[in-house]
């Protein structure tokens, strides 16, 4: 078999530190975090990562790390872990990754497309068969149009814009609004919308 790494998604925290996705890792650490001095850590299944398929990564306002898993190649998807590093990524010892959220927890499917946390503090969260949000227990939110969930943004607005294989939608703030968008209906070049950036 071939070896190469494949980065799923990456991000920086408050603190400067990059920290990156690595799905299928051959040595099954699948998040890691740099801190541009040439130190690494990294987290694996023995750690508590639910899946070596991680699909989306996102950091909430209290530090905690997000990571969604998702199914390929066969692979079945595990939902979301979450990892808590008590504000000290490069010392494992304190570490929290008790936490997750799976189809038993109310999610629409256990593999995870998107992930993106709005202003008040709610994660929303895609799967390939619909919209979840948590905020202190899973819900779902419905009316999106389609429920193959492909990249989730929240403007500064805190419209959270929801791209699809079927369109684009958009819930406002006031999370009871809808917008949608098509090819049929705007200057949208393809119903199937598989990343959203914003100049804000």
């Amino acid at each position: 078999a071939e070896n190469y790494v494949v980065i799923t998604d990456l991000m920086s925290d408050e603190q400067g530190y990059m920290w990156f996705l690595n799905s299928h890792s051959g040595s099954k650490q699948s998040l890691h975090v740099y801190d541009l001095d040439s130190s690494w850590e990294h987290w694996n299944s023995a750690d508590g990562i639910r899946s070596v398929n991680v699909s989306c990564f996102e950091i909430d306002k209290v530090g905690r790390k997000w990571i969604g898993t998702g199914a390929s190649n066969g692979m079945g998807a595990n939902g979301v872990s979450v990892v808590d590093d008590n504000g000290s990524p490069f010392d494992k010892s304190d570490d929290d990754l008790s936490g997750f959220l799976d189809e038993t927890e109310g999610l629409e499917s256990n593999n995870i497309t998107a992930l993106a946390e709005d202003l008040d503090g709610t994660m929303w969260i895609g799967t390939t068969k619909g919209l979840n949000y948590w905020f202190g227990t899973v819900g779902a939110r419905y009316n999106v149009i389609n429920d193959n969930i492909q990249a989730l943004y929240i403007d500064p607005r805190n419209n959270k814009w929801i791209g699809t294989a079927g369109g684009l939608s958009v819930l406002d703030a006031d999370n009871f609004s809808w917008k949608h968008y098509t090819t049929s209906n705007s200057l949208l070049v393809s119903d199937i919308i598989t990343s959203l950036a914003f100049n804000e």
